[in-house]
């Protein structure tokens, strides 16, 4: 009983432990398409075969994993986590112990008494795992949150570059087919927004 309970919750607690940051932040930001009048992929390669210049490129993925913020909000989820992963493993470790303990102590326990103490022990072995997923629920909800405010300056900023070199459009790297003949403003996005934003403080919700 005690070695099915622990594998148990042990599988619980990875959820906090093994997610790639980089993938995730990309991923939930990645709905966010900046300044696109259109997401279709065959536009991009129609303007690049006509010789137009007009539109120009930006890399959100790259932005998303390479600026300064975004490796300011990986140390910081990296560390709320490893904090988190440190306090379960020390409440798991505990139940382990206690799940072992009524193990031995089953031959010299009423029926009663051992129900009674297991019941106890699954409820918060049961609560444990609850507060697991509930702490893995509030570091999405705040990297949601950092991934959002990281678009939303980025958009600003490819919207600042697009009116001083007079592009009518600048859509995602990610759609373009092929070597593009166009612009990518990437690095010049990824410049101003290493000026702009360093920091940026994580709220995990209440």
């Amino acid at each position: 009983m005690s070695s099915e309970v622990q594998f148990r919750l042990g599988d619980n607690l990875t959820n906090i432990d093994g997610r790639n940051l980089k993938r995730k932040i990309f991923i939930l930001a990645a709905g966010l398409l900046l300044l696109v009048m259109t997401g279709e992929a065959r536009v991009v390669s129609a303007q690049e075969k006509s010789g137009a210049a007009n539109i120009a490129l930006v890399d959100v993925q790259f932005l998303m994993e390479n600026s300064s913020v975004s490796e300011n909000v990986r140390v910081q989820i990296d560390r709320i986590r490893a904090n988190y992963q440190k306090e379960f493993k020390e409440k798991q470790e505990e139940l382990t112990r206690l799940f072992q303990s009524i193990a031995r102590e089953r031959a010299t326990l009423s029926q009663d008494a051992y129900q009674r103490r297991l019941g106890e022990l699954q409820q918060r072995a049961s609560n444990l795992e609850k507060e697991a997923q509930e702490r893995q629920g509030k570091l999405d909800s705040a990297m949601a949150a950092a991934s959002n405010k990281i678009t939303s300056a980025i958009g600003q900023i490819t919207g600042e570059i697009m009116k001083e070199r007079k592009f009518a459009l600048v859509l995602p790297r990610s759609i373009s087919i092929g070597a593009p003949t166009v612009p990518d403003i990437t690095q010049e996005v990824l410049k101003r927004l290493n000026k702009q934003m360093h920091t940026l403080a994580i709220e995990i919700p209440k």
